[in-house]
């Protein structure tokens, strides 16, 4: 018989794409087991996927589930019980009070909650990388990349031109900056535009030195990759957990957009920039790395309507 889930989930705005990513991730992986069905209630984000993954998108309310997997941060109790007369519910690193109306919960991403246990050694063996990252990875052509960027930079879907200005100020001269946004790429050398052989994500990121980024799923795609990594954050509830994730690995977080130490970020960056090279995985290591974690969280999940 077969087992349906269906993920609840959003994209965009406040929730970012990180929720919409590992959501289809889980789907992939998922929908590659024999006797497993999962479908996504969630609008297609077309703009972000190949259509081949926009098949695992369906009307919210369809599909009659065994279970529902809502992963968003915010849930009441209310919703989870309008989810829970189709099915039993798990919520994904929920902080609403719905968690506790929830049948199940699973944080893999720290919980700032007073008295929460924050499993860092858990909540790496099955995090759930974006799916753009893994087929990125799978498909990528150009074998040897390590070191060809210096600095990977992040500042959201829809950045602030003052904010990324003064952080690609803030660079060591002759540097090369891969600069992301809307899932598309650019390069700096010195303020100027410059070229570079390598394209996709999973490339530029085994390419890199170091990340500058906020807290988000690609915290844990840099540091996956051997990549440092180092946090400036819109606000301070993404600085607190980027505090508690830099207790238990080796990221650097600064605090937030608005009153980062300018100097310190220009001493770490040249202290990352001119150390001893250390040995990055390859593309095929990082992907059986990330695979491995969807199959634990998988099993966590099917046991929950076994």
């Amino acid at each position: 018989m077969t087992k349906v889930i269906a993920i609840v989930t959003g994209y965009g705005g406040h929730l970012g794409t990180g929720h919409i990513q590992r959501a289809v991730s889980m789907a992939w992986y998922l929908n590659t087991l024999p006797d497993v069905k999962c479908v996504i209630w969630s609008m297609k984000p077309a703009a972000l996927f190949p259509e081949e993954v926009l098949q695992y998108f369906a009307e919210p309310g369809s599909e009659h589930p065994g279970l529902i997997i809502r992963d968003m941060r915010d849930s009441t109790a209310e919703e989870i019980q309008e989810l829970q007369r189709s099915a039993k519910v798990l919520v994904l690193d929920d902080l609403g009070e719905g968690r506790n109306t929830a049948d199940w919960h699973i944080d893999l991403l720290p919980n700032p909650e007073p008295g929460s246990i924050n499993d860092f050694q858990f909540q790496q063996r099955h995090f759930v990388f974006g799916y753009n990252f893994l087929t990125s990875l799978l498909n990528q052509q150009v074998a040897e990349t390590d070191g060809t960027i210096d600095v990977f930079f992040y500042g959201g879907d829809d950045p602030d031109p003052r904010y990324e200005k003064k952080i690609l100020g803030l660079l060591p001269e002759h540097s090369v900056c891969a600069v992301a946004s809307n899932n598309k790429f650019s390069f700096v050398r010195d303020g100027v535009a410059a070229d570079t052989l390598v394209g996709s994500y999973g490339e530029l990121l085994l390419a890199s030195k170091t990340v500058i980024t906020h807290f988000g799923i690609l915290v844990y795609e840099a540091l996956l990759t051997g990549a440092s990594v180092i946090t400036i954050n819109p606000s301070r509830y993404h600085s607190s957990l980027a505090d508690l994730i830099a207790q238990k690995s080796s990221i650097i977080n600064m605090g937030t957009r608005d009153s980062f130490d300018e100097n310190k970020l220009r001493e770490h960056l040249d202290r990352i920039l001119h150390a001893a090279g250390t040995v990055k995985p390859g593309p095929a290591e990082v992907y059986a790395e990330a695979v491995g974690n969807l199959e634990r969280f998988s099993r966590l999940i099917l046991d929950c309507i076994a």
